[in-house]
C-alpha cells in the first residue's frame, strides 16, 4: 500500500493494523521514504544479545556511566 507522510501521520493507527498484512510504503513529496513491513523474528536480535555489552559485568550492575566509558574507551583508546 502507498500512503502519503502527512495521511500516515495522521492515521498512524490505521497503518499498524494495514502492516499486518501488506507493507506499507510511506511517501512524501513523489518519493518513498520509509517501508513499514512486519517484523522478521531473526532481523530482531533478542534483548539478551546486548546485556553483554560491558566485558566481565553482569547485565543487574550496568550503569550509564559505564556504557558511556565503555564507548569512550573503544573509540579513543583510554580510561576516564
Amino acid at each position: 500500500m502507498l500512503v502519503s507522510a502527512t495521511a500516515f501521520q495522521n492515521e498512524v493507527g490505521k497503518y499498524l493494523k494495514i502492516v499486518k498484512k501488506e507493507d506499507v510504503y510511506v511517501q512524501n513529496h513523489g518519493k518513498v521514504v520509509a517501508v513499514i513491513s512486519k517484523p522478521d523474528k531473526k532481523v530482531i536480535p533478542p534483548l539478551s544479545s546486548f546485556a553483554g555489552i560491558l566485558k566481565g559485568k553482569v547485565p543487574e550492575d550496568i550503569t550509564m556511566k559505564d556504557i558511556k566509558e565503555e564507548r569512550l574507551r573503544e573509540k579513543y583508546g583510554y580510561d576516564l
